[in-house]
């Protein structure tokens, strides 16, 4: 029970991260999508596109978190390690299955 209580505080502490790293990327997109000034800005488009993906990305982990499948390989059903989730916030699978051939993790 105790391994069960603690992977939880992880995944709430893991949480807390998401959230702010996704309020971060709120914050980056609505600067990317402001008019550049003195013909800087080229790699804006290109800046603003990794960064919705990146969200995307984020709101895909709270939402899983939230249905209580976050961190569960879909390939083995072994919980995916937090330092592999604090990497790659949307990976659905542990690095064992996606190195394995399985579905790449996301």
């Amino acid at each position: 029970m105790t391994g069960v209580l603690s992977r939880q505080r992880e995944l709430d502490a893991l949480r807390v991260l998401l959230y702010e790293h996704r309020d971060r990327c709120h914050t980056q997109l609505r600067l990317l999508n402001q008019p550049p000034r003195d013909g800087a800005g080229t790699e804006q488009p290109a800046l603003a596109a990794l960064t919705r993906h990146r969200l995307r990305d984020l709101e895909h982990a709270l939402h899983a978190i939230d249905r209580g499948t976050y961190g569960v390989c879909a390939g083995c059903t072994a919980d995916i390690r937090i330092d592999d989730l604090l990497r790659q916030p949307a990976a659905t699978r542990c690095p064992g299955c996606a190195d394995a051939g399985h579905r790449p993790a996301v």
